[in-house]
């Protein structure tokens, strides 16, 4: 059996999260186990179905400090200690994340620990601190030798640079397929359950965190419903900014008409009851939802630096992120318009995650 150990920060219900779990569903669990290392102390939106796999949950020790270079000296140190003490629970160690100094901080604590089968694994196609990424990205390359993969061309490019495009393994955020295609048994059952009747529902599902841009998206959907009343805002997920943005739908005078459904399993019959997906992200890898909104029919308007990869339908409009009235005229122009023309089979779960799997054959075989 070979052991995989996920270094992440906790298994909630997000983007790179899903695509893990998705895996861990499809793969033969009894050639394969997943632990998974966590950086934050709370239990996760899969922790127990995790742990019903056959799989583990740990956690790294909490740091003392968060900024600086102080911050990443003692990530080292607590990371190399965990490795060293629990060897039993990896044959390889796959780390998710999305800038370069965090990168180096992982592998120089795999190196401390003689860790030689490590993964690096790229989620995102931007970033803070640029300078630094950059300088950390060059100094990677050289100085370390570890498996790059990436969730598109994009994400690979930000994370270990255009000259590594060779040695890098692009490995699709594979979803099961048949889960989120439209059902009009869903489409009731949701619209039921929120009492949705007739109104148009723009729908977004994502952490409600910067990243995401929700300030933006309920200035979109003030505007859109000055001019249709007969409308409601549908937000899934949760996060440190929940709160806030509670806070200026009240500020708008929008409590009756934006919802907050909390984490949800059922995203798939969710989105069969939306009219429209709207997703102005400040940047993403390659979205998942953004998948599964596509595979269940539903237009989409997204911000224009999304990976293309992504894009598997003909109803997907992109555009910049300058111009509220522009959003609410396509919402307008699209909304409630689904395409059956959707070219699922590059995100395939199945395909995917035979992809993945083998990438740990190999590297297990390659490390003996």
């Amino acid at each position: 059996m070979i052991k995989v150990l996920h270094f992440v920060t906790v298994m909630d219900r997000a983007g790179q999260e899903t695509f893990i779990m998705n895996v861990y569903r499809t793969a033969d669990r009894s050639k394969y186990k997943f632990n998974f290392l966590c950086d934050t102390h709370r239990k996760g939106d899969y922790d127990d179905e995790i742990k019903e796999l056959g799989g583990g949950i740990f956690y790294l020790p909490e740091r003392q400090s968060n900024h600086g270079f102080k911050r990443y000296k003692e990530e080292i140190s607590l990371l190399k200690e965990w490795l060293i003490s629990n060897k039993d629970k990896y044959d390889c160690v796959h780390l998710h994340t999305h800038h370069a100094l965090d990168v180096w901080a992982h592998l120089e604590a795999c190196r401390q620990a003689n860790v030689k089968n490590i993964i690096i694994h790229s989620h995102s196609t931007t970033g803070e601190n640029i300078g630094l990424h950059k300088i950390a990205r060059v100094f990677n390359n050289v100085f370390y030798k570890f498996n790059k993969l990436a969730c598109s061309k994009d994400a690979g490019d930000w994370l270990y640079g255009k000259s590594q495009r060779k040695n890098i393994s692009v490995i699709y955020n594979g979803i099961d397929v048949d889960e989120f295609k439209y059902s009009e048994n869903n489409r009731n059952k949701i619209r039921k359950e929120f009492n949705l009747a007739d109104k148009t529902v723009i729908g977004h599902v994502g952490r409600f965190t910067k990243l995401k841009n929700h300030t933006f998206l309920l200035d979109v959907f003030s505007s859109y419903h000055q001019i249709n009343p007969n409308s409601v805002l549908m937000l899934v997920g949760k996060g440190e900014l929940e709160e806030e943005i509670q806070k200026r739908v009240k500020e708008l005078n929008l409590e009756d008409s934006v919802i907050f459904t909390g984490t949800r399993d059922d995203v798939g019959a969710l989105l069969s009851a939306f009219d429209i997906f709207v997703f102005p992200s400040f940047f993403e890898g390659l979205s998942v939802v953004l998948i599964e909104a596509q595979c269940n029919g539903l237009p989409v308007i997204a911000n224009t630096n999304i990976a293309k990869e992504g894009i598997i339908s003909n109803s997907v409009i992109l555009l910049p992120i300058d111009s509220v009235e522009n959003w609410v005229n396509n919402i307008n122009a699209l909304s409630g318009k689904r395409t059956k023309n959707i070219e699922y089979e590059k995100f395939d779960v199945k395909k995917t995650s035979d992809k993945i799997l083998s990438i740990y054959d190999k590297v297990v075989k390659k490390g003996k």
